[in-house]
């Protein structure tokens, strides 16, 4: 992958650098960086905020009483207001990645342009920020966009409340393709998957959350999966467990008095 499409490594390497609670630190919230605090975004009696390590290796927040959770990211999104990819821009920067104007593409002159994110709306000093904009999918083959987009497609929410698990299963499914064809993605291949899953998704969504929102959680959920679809199946394992019992330790059937034992 190219250097300005290295998205996920950049936020990786900002929060080795920048941990959420020398982030709060900085914000001089070092006094709520602890597993059990008052919480920062309202007024908290009863100490229904934690700061905690996560089983993916970084830090996280949480607000027991509703303010929302998330990473370093979410956390100064929900500090100082500004939009996912301002945040995420902030974040970076205050982490000491230098600013940079991203090398244009030599094939695809339009590349830095973005209708996630327009230039025309951004200012001088975000145009020069370490986080480029994020191609929509523009150049990929028609086989590959094809298999992006069916993902998306059987990943996508058909029903309320259940964006966060439908989209995991996304980001799993997407790890998969990635060891099958030996290879990270590029950014421009997870937008076409990401942006066919948020069409179809649209209806069933949180309205509360902007397509930023949902693309920002879709981010950094992929820096989170440990287990791609098809490896680690519970399934198999318990399958794998019950082959090594004996026929007196098998599990009984209610329903099926004398089962066999196959």
């Amino acid at each position: 992958m190219s250097d300005h499409n290295d998205l996920r490594q950049k936020i990786d390497d900002a929060k080795r650098r920048l941990p959420l609670p020398e982030l709060m630190a900085k914000e001089g919230l070092g006094d709520r960086a602890k597993r059990i605090a008052h919480c920062p975004f309202h007024d908290d009696e009863h100490k229904s905020f934690s700061v905690f390590d996560g089983q993916d290796g970084f830090w996280h927040w949480k607000c027991h009483a509703g303010c929302g959770d998330g990473d370093e990211i979410m956390f100064l999104r929900k500090l100082r207001g500004p939009s996912a990819s301002k945040a995420m821009n902030l974040y970076l920067s205050m982490a000491d990645f230098p600013p940079r104007i991203p090398p244009k593409s030599h094939e695809y002159p339009g590349a830095r342009k973005s209708p996630t994110f327009p230039t025309s709306h951004q200012s001088p000093k975000c145009r020069e920020c370490p986080v480029s904009p994020v191609s929509t999918g523009q150049g990929l083959d028609g086989n590959r966009e094809q298999a992006l987009k069916g993902l998306a497609t059987r990943n996508a929410c058909t029903e309320h409340s259940t964006a966060r698990k439908r989209r995991f299963k996304l980001v799993r499914d997407l790890r998969a393709l990635e060891k099958g064809i030996g290879r990270e993605l590029q950014t421009s291949e997870l937008m076409v998957a990401f942006n066919e899953w948020h069409r179809l998704s649209q209806p069933f969504l949180d309205p509360a959350k902007t397509r930023d929102d949902f693309l920002a959680m879709f981010l950094a959920e992929l820096g989170k999966v440990r287990v791609p679809t098809g490896e680690g199946d519970t399934l198999n394992k318990a399958l794998e467990a019950v082959s090594k019992l004996s026929v007196s330790q098998l599990p009984g059937i209610p329903a099926i008095p004398e089962v066999p034992e196959s």
